[in-house]
């Protein structure tokens, strides 16, 4: 596509600022054969970088292989680091992706309470087997890094204070130590089952909604 170049950052499309690869294939997709505005973030080094607009088409007919604007599009960037940095920096990107997780986690169930919705924030088994195809066309490291991802999204999950999971456990051990009383085991027992009720529901819709994406594209 001219006028883009590999590394780019799209910031904003039309206006809208654009969080992830799916949000500008979605737009693109609903505005084909329109003039579109990308305003893209570029930096001719580590320290330099610099904002400007990119006017550009989408196509209405492009190959399977290929998007509507020819590019292939990620969330994803290589870094290399000498080996003796790369532990350290290695724990700290953990780290960081922790927090983002937690954020993101909070964000959706505070969606599911509000009713707000979270179409292309979610994937079930179906969205992530998607997502695997993307990353192996970027390689192994790419395919390490998401099955790393994949395995810290499950721990974070796990130890949310939610019955059925690690964490609800942990939460009536809490209230236990808390309160100095034993729970009945059969309340906890009726409140894990609602629990699982509530995550196996929660596993169907989302399965169902990575259905619904796939097929409209």
């Amino acid at each position: 596509m001219v006028g883009l170049k590999s590394g780019d950052v799209v910031a904003k499309i039309d206006g809208k600022i654009v969080k992830t690869p799916q949000e500008l294939t979605s737009y693109t997709k609903q505005h084909l054969g329109e003039e579109v505005v990308l305003e893209i973030e570029r930096c001719e080094n580590r320290v330099t970088c610099h904002l400007s607009p990119i006017t550009l088409t989408p196509r209405k007919e492009y190959p399977k292989d290929q998007g509507p604007m020819g590019i292939a599009i990620s969330n994803l960037e290589e870094r290399k680091y000498p080996w003796w940095k790369a532990p350290f920096l290695g724990t700290l990107e953990a780290f960081r992706l922790s927090g983002l997780m937690f954020l993101a986690v909070g964000d959706i169930l505070v969606k599911l309470v509000t009713f707000q919705p979270i179409t292309t924030e979610v994937a079930g088994p179906l969205g992530i087997v998607q997502v695997t195809g993307e990353a192996v066309k970027f390689g192994v490291m790419a395919v390490l890094q998401l099955i790393g991802l994949l395995s810290l999204n499950l721990a974070v999950v796990n130890i949310l204070p939610f019955p059925a999971l690690d964490g609800g456990r942990l939460l009536f051990v809490g209230i236990e130590a808390a309160t100095g009383k034993k729970i009945k085991p059969r309340w906890e027992r009726w409140t894990h089952q609602v629990g699982m009720a509530i995550l196996l529901a929660l596993i169907i819709l989302v399965t169902i909604n990575d259905l619904l994406r796939i097929l409209r594209r």
